[in-house]
C-alpha cells in the first residue's frame, strides 16, 4: 500500500482566522473528536470489506458483495468511493442511504489519472441500496447488537484516552499545519472491519468531512494506534474544511512552483507522509510515551523507501523550530524529488 492510498478527494472552502504556528499569543484551536456509531455505516464497511477480499459469501449478502465490486468497477477506485461515502453522515438505515443517495448526479465526470471518466452515480448508489435492503431486518436483529456493543465499548476507551490530552494534541496540530482557530468537531464513525487501509475521510455536504475507522485491519488495533490514526484522519477533515492559507497549500504550491504536478505520485506521498509523522509525534507527546508509530508497526514505512524518512527527518526539525517556514519548503520539494 503507497502513502498515496490515503489522500483526500476534492476540499472545500471554508472561512477561517488564520493560525499561525508559533506566533506568540495566537489563537488557540478548540478541536474534540466526536465520535458516531451507525448501524446501515457499519453494514456497509462490512459489505465493502468483503467485496474487497477473496471472500465469497452465499444468499443475498453475496448479491450485497456483487453489487460493491460492480460499483468499484464503476467507479475506477477505492479513492473514488468518497463520493457515495460522504453523504453516509446523516445514515441509520438503508432508508436514509436512499435518501442520501437520492440526488446524486446522473452524469458526472470524474478525474482520474488515465483522464476524464464519466460515471452514473444516482444508478451506481441505487444499485448498492437496492442490494443492501434484503440484508438489513436479518442483519440488524442478528448481527448488530453484538457489533454495537463492541464499537461502543471501544468508543468509550477511546474517549478515556484522549481524556489524558486531547486538547494539547488539537492545538499543537492546528498550530503547526496553520489550521483555524476557533471550536470545531471532528465526526469520526467506528466500523467493525472496512477495505484498506481502514482509515477514510471524505468531503461530507453537511459536515464539511466525515472520517470511518476500522477497529481491525490485519489485526486488532490498540488504542494509541486508534488514536494515532484518528488524528490523522481528523487532519485529513481540517484539510478539507480549510484549503486555502495553511501548511499543506503552502506545500502543495512549492510543489506546483517547482514544476510537480498535482497528481504526481512523489509530491503526493512526500505531503502525505507529513499526516504520519505528525499524528503518530502528538500521540506520544500528549498521549502515550510509548505509542509506536503506525508506520513502523505496520511496515509501511519500510514499503514506502526513503522518501518517507527523509519527510519524517524535515518534519522533526520544523516541529522543534529548527527550521524557518521558508527553509522547510524549500526543502520539502528537494527532499519529495
Amino acid at each position: 500500500m503507497s502513502l498515496a492510498a490515503l489522500l483526500l478527494a476534492l476540499p472545500v472552502s471554508v472561512p477561517s482566522e488564520r493560525c499561525v504556528p508559533g506566533a506568540p499569543g495566537a489563537p488557540g484551536a478548540d478541536v474534540a473528536i466526536e465520535w458516531h456509531v451507525a448501524p446501515v455505516v457499519e453494514l456497509w464497511f462490512e459489505v465493502r470489506a468483503l467485496a474487497a477480499s477473496d471472500d465469497e459469501p452465499q444468499g443475498e449478502l453475496a448479491g450485497a458483495v456483487a453489487a460493491a465490486r460492480a460499483a468499484l468497477d464503476a467507479l475506477g477506485s477505492e479513492r473514488a468511493f468518497g463520493l457515495l461515502e460522504g453523504r453516509l453522515e446523516d445514515c441509520q438505515d438503508v432508508d436514509d442511504l436512499a435518501a442520501a443517495f437520492g440526488s446524486l448526479p446522473r452524469r458526472f465526470t470524474l478525474r482520474t489519472a488515465r483522464g476524464p471518466r464519466e460515471i452514473d452515480l444516482h444508478e451506481t448508489g441505487a444499485r448498492l441500496v437496492a442490494a443492501l435492503r434484503p440484508l438489513e431486518e436479518a442483519w440488524t436483529r442478528e448481527t448488530w447488537p453484538a457489533r454495537k456493543r463492541e464499537l461502543d465499548a471501544r468508543r468509550d476507551q477511546l474517549q478515556v484516552f484522549f481524556e489524558r490530552g486531547e486538547a494539547r494534541a488539537w492545538s499543537r496540530l492546528c498550530e503547526l499545519f496553520e489550521f483555524a482557530s476557533g471550536s470545531q468537531t471532528v465526526p469520526i464513525w467506528l466500523v467493525t472491519r472496512a477495505p484498506a487501509p481502514g482509515g477514510f475521510t471524505h468531503r461530507a455536504r453537511k459536515l464539511g468531512a466525515a472520517s470511518f475507522i476500522a477497529l481491525r485491519s490485519a489485526a486488532e488495533r490498540g488504542l494509541s494506534e486508534l488514536a494515532e490514526i484518528a488524528l490523522h484522519e481528523g487532519l485529513h477533515a481540517l484539510e478539507v474544511r480549510h484549503p486555502r492559507d495553511t501548511l499543506f497549500h503552502a506545500l502543495h504550491a512549492a510543489l506546483e512552483a517547482a514544476g510537480r504536478a498535482p497528481g504526481d505520485p512523489a509530491a503526493r506521498n512526500a505531503v502525505h507522509a507529513l499526516f504520519f509523522a505528525a499524528a503518530s509525534a502528538v500521540v506520544q507527546a500528549e498521549l502515550d510515551p510509548g505509542h509506536v508509530p503506525y508506520g513502523e508497526s505496520s511496515g509501511l514505512y519500510d514499503r514506502a523507501g526513503p522518501e518517507a524518512a527523509r519527510v519524517r527527518a524535515l518534519w522533526k526539525r520544523y516541529a522543534a523550530g529548527e527550521l524557518a517556514r521558508a527553509a522547510f519548503l524549500d526543502a520539502f520539494v528537494e527532499a519529495s524529488d
